[in-house]
């Protein structure tokens, strides 16, 4: 369930942000917009359908735990209402590299867009390595801190986006 979780969303996505340009790129051409420009608006897209993922499959934990009253969630020093919030960071910064991972490898191949997640998800949960900053996803793996490490990881796939996107887009 955690992995179909954290993977659905790259279903939704698949190769859309590669078709959107393929459209368009005649009216972007013309108009003279830049390719890292475009690509920045494809990461901000990326962020905004992670964001509506994670905040539609909250909304729906959330209601299933009203309706039969479980435990609140416990994260570390939160409970409540903060932890949730603090899963859902943790949600968002994990869906969102996944996908700006998918977006960029896709670019080269297609296959590898969906095979590197898969990948990465898969050590996730088959390997205890602490150096992983996907550990966090897990909440029996979750240590303090790990939320930055996470948001320089979705940082730094964010840039390689860019840049691969910048490079290829164009051609």
């Amino acid at each position: 369930m955690w992995f179909g979780y954290f993977f659905f969303p790259l279903m939704i996505s698949l190769n859309i942000f590669k078709e959107l340009w393929i459209s368009r790129v005649m009216q972007l051409r013309g108009q003279q917009i830049k390719p890292s420009h475009f690509s920045w608006v494809n990461v901000i897209l990326q962020l905004l359908l992670a964001a509506v993922y994670v905040l539609a499959s909250n909304a729906c934990l959330w209601l299933k735990d009203l309706l039969c009253g479980n435990s609140p969630l416990v994260l570390g020093p939160w409970q409540g209402g903060a932890s949730e919030l603090h899963w859902m960071l943790i949600a968002w910064l994990g869906v969102s590299s996944l996908l700006l991972i998918q977006a960029s490898c896709s670019e080269l191949t297609p296959a590898l867009g969906l095979i590197m997640p898969i990948v990465l998800l898969v050590s996730t949960s088959l390997t205890a390595w602490s150096g992983n900053p996907l550990n966090a996803l897990m909440l029996s793996r979750w240590t303090s801190g790990a939320e930055l490490f996470m948001f320089v990881w979705t940082l730094i796939w964010a840039l390689l986006y860019v840049l691969v996107d910048s490079k290829h887009g164009w051609v």
